[in-house]
């Protein structure tokens, strides 16, 4: 790979050689090499570009600027929330922060597990949400394959708008989510528990996951329904949209709606949840 004048090398937790870099337009593109993805996160500027290996990165990956993370193939590329190879995952393999753009393509997301994230040592409820990925701002995914993750909520991905001026927006391209567990929505949850939540699949196939309580692990005050095997839009006191087009969604399992499942229920008389549904194009049981 050339790199101009403007290269960029960083030192410290990463060697000077195992992460490289070099502007264009403004932007920097970063190649991990033999770094972690999280050093990159760390010490790229928003708007940069992170260039990932045909390579196993075995990380639970933390991003709070926007930024773009691009794999060298869905086949190539995979990042793995099992961090120390014990069959476990340690953590989510993604956690998307709130207000800002991200983009994950081209790779593999797998083996992330909510229950044992790091953060959920302080708080037994929230951090169980969103096994593969937890995303609280703009995030698109593309070209990706996202499995074998697990959660008390959003087994594959949590679109979650939290507060009340929150947007949470989720763009999932050309990916495949499959073989997912959690509580409520195996392969996605779409969770608008204040705020707006939007979500927009498209040209994607989500199937195998479920919706399964899990007795050992969930909090004891939770509702036991298993709600939402493939997908759950849920507006709780906000505005949940969800939008799939030219999607096929097969052989997912829940108690209540296996491929899809869309709920409103305000919790507030303050409040008016709005939930909407529209699907298009595509393979709906």
């Amino acid at each position: 790979m050339a790199m101009s004048q403007n290269a960029v090398a960083f030192s410290g937790t990463v060697t000077s050689d195992s992460i490289m870099g070099y502007q264009e337009n403004d932007v920097t593109n970063f190649l991990v090499t033999d770094g972690t993805i999280q050093s990159a996160v760390d010490n790229a500027n928003p708007g940069d570009i992170i260039n990932l290996l045909e390579r196993i990165y075995r990380e639970n990956v933390h991003i709070e600027k926007s930024l773009s993370l691009i794999g060298a193939g869905v086949d190539k590329t995979i990042v793995d929330g099992d961090t120390d190879g014990d069959s476990v995952g340690n953590g989510r393999v993604f956690y998307i922060g709130p207000d800002i753009d991200v983009t994950l393509a081209d790779m593999t997301i797998r083996n992330g597990n909510a229950y044992n994230d790091p953060f959920a040592k302080d708080d037994p409820y929230i951090p169980l949400f969103g096994g593969g990925i937890l995303n609280r701002g703009n995030l698109t995914v593309e070209n990706c394959d996202i499995h074998n993750n697990i959660a008390y909520r959003g087994g594959g991905i949590l679109n979650w708008a939290f507060e009340d001026d929150d947007v949470a927006t989720l763009v999932v391209k050309n990916s495949k989510i499959h073989n997912n567990v959690a509580h409520w929505g195996g392969g996605i949850y779409n969770r608008a528990e204040n705020g707006t939540a939007i979500s927009v699949i498209t040209g994607s196939d989500i199937y195998d996951n479920k919706a399964e309580w899990n007795y050992d692990r969930g909090p004891d005050f939770a509702y036991k329904y298993e709600l939402g095997g493939g997908i759950l839009n849920f507006a709780q006191d906000g505005t949940g949209v969800m939008i799939v087009d030219k999607s096929n969604i097969h052989h997912n399992i829940a108690e209540t709606g296996a491929g899809i499942c869309s709920l409103a229920a305000s919790q507030s008389t303050k409040k008016k949840s709005d939930n909407r549904f529209i699907c298009a194009e595509q393979q709906c049981p």
